[in-house]
């Protein structure tokens, strides 16, 4: 067994070394996992800290190609690199591991230039031209992959496995050819994600949160080294890096502190009241304050791009998300005032919002205004204007729900101003620095419509159908 252990870390050392031979800016994440072989899998997984692996699998890989165990590693560490083991939530588990596969396989792929042997020679080499027998990676795509990739592509900017997963089902793939792109695609043994603990994940994430960034950093560093094919590994990294916020705490950020008639039960000690209630009769040595200080959302607009592209069921999904925070008691002050704008390329319609009633009555009737191009400067000059007539006072921000392709400001507004994303930001998109910026993923805004609209959606899901592959 130790002779087998030893075998077994030297082949995945010796892997290593290839790898950052020709992709030098993932080096510090190779070097980032420890080796152990294991009975409990048939092939090899990775836990984010750990590769655990089967020695006989291996070792029979690494003899038949060492490609096979190049990409084996490579497709682990990307997993990792994406965060994939952690951001499962409550997605399907096995459409998730399909998604997560797909996204990691095409970047790999990507990285193959189907130019030959030659082509493979130069990867395998870092662009050194010295010559190999086999590719770093193998061998090019199949005509199976390429037509999903293209596909893909035609539904985002960057294949993802939050793409992947969400578009899967709107495909119309039948369960034999799901099976068929899970057998395609599957690589490692993605038991190992299971965290055993929420505090290990935590940890976990956050340690590969930072290699990421920093792996992120060295491929800007190399990237006029690198060739031109590396360009979609670039940006699905970024795309990985992006912030994670839930979209209630992002709102949260525009709500003031102010002060409140009511009880705050953190200003006394309970010890010292109860004391004089008991020694004095009823006479409590210290008062609570009656008044505290909290957060409460009181004013701020919400711009909704109108354009061709902005699709309505998304927008009332969004409205609904937003009315269902600000109806907390917690968060939604009582002279809250909230002015919705629909805009393309000059303002359509301007509803101002008073209270809960008011905004779940505008939801009930809401339809979307506009339909043509995007340009966002209408709804800063509007806002500006009824700042200056005083018609919006203590205006704490605005939230600009669109897709990103239009005009922005040259200039900052006075007040905060946040962009949304519905999935993602267009590659070519460049948000202004001044502004904050928020992807909102479609999950998480479905769970907003009602029942009605959701059952509605399913009914105009497409029809099973095989696909051929060529």
């Amino acid at each position: 067994m130790a002779d087998k252990d030893g075998i077994g870390i030297r082949i995945w050392r010796q892997s290593r070394q290839e790898l950052v031979a020709a992709l030098r800016f993932f080096d510090l994440a190779l070097a980032s996992f420890a080796f152990e072989e294991s009975a409990g899998t048939l092939t090899y997984g990775t836990d984010s800290v750990k590769i655990f692996y089967r020695y006989d699998t291996v070792s029979a890989q690494y003899l038949a190609d060492p490609a096979l165990v190049n990409r084996a590693f490579l497709h682990m560490l990307m997993h990792c690199l994406y965060r994939h083991p952690f951001r499962r939530g409550r997605r399907d588990e096995d459409r998730w591991n399909l998604a997560c596969d797909i996204a990691v396989e095409a970047v790999i792929d990507s990285l193959i230039p189907d130019t030959g042997t030659q082509g493979r020679r130069h990867l395998r080499d870092g662009g050194t031209g010295g010559g190999s027998r086999v590719g770093l990676l193998g061998a090019p795509a199949g005509g199976m992959r390429r037509e999903l990739y293209r596909r893909l592509k035609e539904r985002m900017d960057v294949i993802t496995a939050e793409g992947v997963y969400r578009e899967l089902p709107k495909m119309g793939f039948p369960e034999r050819t799901l099976e068929r792109l899970a057998a395609e695609f599957a690589v490692d043994d993605h038991q190992y994600w299971k965290q055993k603990s929420r505090q290990q994940a935590a940890e976990n994430e956050k340690r590969w949160d930072d290699i990421s960034q920093r792996t992120e950093t060295r491929m800007q560093t190399y990237a006029r080294e690198q060739s031109d094919q590396a360009g979609s590994l670039r940006a699905a990294v970024s795309v990985a890096n992006r912030v994670h916020f839930p979209y209630e705490e992002f709102l949260r950020r525009f709500a003031v502190w102010r002060e409140e008639v009511q009880l705050d039960p953190e200003s006394f000690d309970p010890i010292f009241y109860t004391f004089g209630l008991s020694a004095y009769g009823n006479m409590p040595l210290v008062e609570p304050l009656e008044t505290s200080e909290v957060r409460r959302i009181e004013s701020f607009v919400i711009a909704i791009d109108t354009s061709r592209s902005t699709e309505g069921d998304l927008v009332k999904a969004f409205l609904a998300e937003t009315w269902g925070i600000l109806s907390e008691r917690q968060s939604f002050s009582r002279a809250v005032e909230v002015r919705i704008l629909q805009c393309d390329t000059q303002v359509r319609d301007d509803v101002r919002i008073r209270s809960t009633e008011e905004l779940q009555a505008y939801m009930e009737n809401f339809q979307l205004v506009g339909g043509g191009g995007t340009d966002f400067r209408p709804v800063f000059r509007y806002t500006d204007e009824l700042v200056a007539k005083g018609a919006l006072g203590n205006l704490r921000g605005l939230l600009y729900f669109t897709d990103g392709k239009g005009t922005f400001p040259e200039r900052p507004p006075a007040y905060e101003t946040a962009f949304l994303f519905f999935n993602e930001v267009p590659q070519e998109v460049t948000i202004p620095p001044w502004a904050m910026h928020l992807v909102l993923e479609e999950e998480e805004l479905r769970t907003a419509v009602p029942d009605k609209e959701a059952a509605a959606d399913m009914d105009e899901m497409p029809e099973e159908r095989e696909i051929l592959w060529t």
